[in-house]
């Protein structure tokens, strides 16, 4: 008969510690915690007295100057920025600067397809097809297909490198 029980009494003492681990959690994340901004009275500079110090006077404020803020609706058609803002605005829209060069114009795409790839210790080799006739030559990394040079040959892809930019010919299957 203890032979059956072992296993329930096992669940439930883990049950029970489950439950006292969750309880500890709970009062964890429900025990208060004062927040309020202190500042150490300089009793001789360590392990003085600490004491709150003074809360910022709310009431002080001057609600006049927030009345067209809050009285102005925020979701309507005709509202509109104050004269004065947007005057602003529209001096610092002026005054920015032309932009220094147009944009580069983009590179072409590199006329060419994989076709094979060739790795072995003494180095990677790449079987390219390119131009318009489809001529295949052999490449590693750092040779030049037209504006564009082999950066990488991996197992079944080569990226290709322009200047910073780089493009990924997959092999064709």
């Amino acid at each position: 008969m203890t032979a059956r029980l072992l296993p329930a009494l096992t669940a439930l003492v883990l049950l029970v510690a489950i439950a006292l681990l969750g309880l500890g959690l709970v009062r964890r994340l429900t025990h208060e915690t004062d927040i309020s901004p202190i500042a150490e009275n300089n009793a001789g500079g360590r392990g003085g007295e600490v004491t709150a110090g003074p809360l910022p006077d709310w009431e002080g404020l001057d609600p006049a100057r927030y009345t067209a803020i809050v009285e102005a609706p925020l979701f309507i058609e005709g509202r509109r920025m104050p004269d004065d803002i947007r005057e602003a605005a529209s001096n610092a829209a002026e005054s920015e600067p032309e932009p220094e060069a147009p944009p580069a114009a983009p590179v072409a795409e590199p006329d060419a397809s994989l076709l094979g790839i060739l790795i072995a210790p003494e180095g990677s080799k790449a079987l390219v097809a390119s131009g318009a006739q489809g001529a295949e030559t052999w490449v590693v990394e750092n040779d030049r297909l037209g504006d564009w040079s082999v950066d990488t040959i991996a197992q079944d892809h080569i990226i290709l490198r322009h200047e910073s930019e780089l493009r990924r010919l997959n092999m064709r299957r």
